[in-house]
């Protein structure tokens, strides 16, 4: 019961297997820009990122080094990114 896990990674294939069911149902699609799916990302020289990219971890994104407390606010993750 007092065991504390740490999830760094363990969500990656159930996110995988997600993205790759969206790619089949015509939802997704790897090659297409981020800004397809969400324009305001596609500011300060990231507006040819595509979903591969963001994928394969070659969207060269910063790393975040905001406090703890501000990766809850969903808000203000989104207008980090």
């Amino acid at each position: 019961n007092d065991t504390l896990q740490l999830v760094f990674s363990t969500t990656k294939g159930l996110a995988a297997a997600a993205v790759a069911l969206y790619v089949q149902q015509g939802l997704l699609d790897y090659s297409a820009l981020v800004t397809k799916y969400w324009p305001e990302f596609g500011q300060n020289g990231k507006e040819n990122t595509t979903v591969a990219d963001i994928l394969s971890h070659r969207a060269g994104l910063p790393d975040d080094v905001s406090p703890m407390e501000q990766y809850l606010n969903w808000t203000a993750m989104i207008h980090t990114l």
